[in-house]
C-alpha cells in the first residue's frame, strides 16, 4: 500500500491510501504470536481469498476459543517484519529435511566449532606474483595488498570474514568484489543491518557504470511493477 498525505489546512490532513500492486501476505508476526503463546496455529491468506473467505477458515478456532471474535475493521500502522523472516529462515523447521541449515557444515562452524573448522588468518599474496596474474581480478576502486589478496580468497569461493575500523576500505573491496563478480557472470546478493553501508557501495558501483545491474530489495524505492 502505498499511503499520500496532503498539505492540510490548520490541524485537518487528508491522506489518501492506495493499493500499490505488491502481494498480500499473511501476518507473520500475528502466526508466530499464536503459534507460541497459544498453541494454535494461524490460517495462511491463498491468492484467491476474499476477506469473507479467509475469515472462514477461522471457524475451527473460534470454536475452541469462545471468547474470541472476529471484527470487520482496519487499522493503519508501519510494521517491519524484517527480524522476524530472519529468524523464520533460521528454524530448523522450515528447511527441507535434504537441506536443513542446521547440518550445513559452514552454520556448524560458526555456532559448534566442529573438528572441520580450519579457522585461521588469511595470507597476504603478492600482488604482482606471476602465478597469480590470472585471478588477480579487475579493479574498480584502488585497493592496497591485504585488500587485494581479501578479493583473490573471496574469488575463490573461500569463506572469509574482514575486520577493520572505519576508513579502512571495507566498502571499496566489497565494491571491487562486486564488480570482479559480475565480470565472471555471477550474481551477488549484498546485505547490511545498515542502509547507509548499502547506500555507500551503490553509489560507488554507479560511478563506475555498474548501477544498472543493481535491484534494490525491500526498499521504500520498490515496488512489484518495477521488478524484473
Amino acid at each position: 500500500m502505498t499511503l499520500e498525505r496532503s498539505n492540510g489546512k490548520g490541524k485537518a490532513l487528508d491522506s489518501i491510501l492506495n493499493y500499490s500492486g505488491e502481494d498480500i501476505e499473511t501476518n507473520l508476526s500475528l502466526v508466530e504470536k499464536l503459534r507460541r503463546d497459544f498453541g494454535i496455529e494461524m490460517p495462511l491468506l491463498d491468492d484467491d481469498d476474499t476477506p469473507e473467505s479467509y475469515f472462514a477458515k477461522f471457524e475451527e478456532i473460534l470454536k475452541l476459543k469462545k471468547r474470541w471474535r472476529i471484527r470487520r475493521q482496519i487499522t493503519l500502522a508501519l510494521v517491519s517484519f524484517g527480524k522476524l523472516l530472519m529468524y523464520r529462515d533460521l528454524d530448523p523447521r522450515t528447511w527441507p529435511a535434504a537441506h536443513n541449515i542446521s547440518k550445513h557444515p559452514l552454520v556448524r562452524d560458526l555456532f559448534e566449532g566442529t573438528k572441520s573448522s580450519n579457522i585461521e588468518l588469511a595470507e597476504e599474496y603478492p600482488i604482482d606474483a606471476p602465478e597469480l596474474k590470472r585471478e588477480v581480478p579487475h579493479l574498480i576502486r584502488d585497493a592496497d595488498s591485504s585488500q587485494h589478496s581479501a578479493l583473490i580468497h573471496a574469488l575463490r569461493c573461500q569463506n572469509l570474514v574482514i575486520e577493520g575500523p572505519p576508513g579502512t576500505g571495507k566498502s571499496q573491496t566489497i565494491t571491487n568484489l562486486i564488480a570482479a563478480a559480475l565480470a565472471t557472470g555471477k550474481a551477488v546478493l549484498f546485505v547490511s543491518e545498515k542502509l547507509a553501508a548499502l547506500e555507500v557501495v551503490r553509489k560507488r558501483l554507479d560511478d563506475a557504470g555498474l548501477g544498472l545491474f543493481c535491484l534494490e530489495l525491500h526498499s521504500h524505492k520498490t515496488k512489484k511493477v518495477h521488478s524484473f
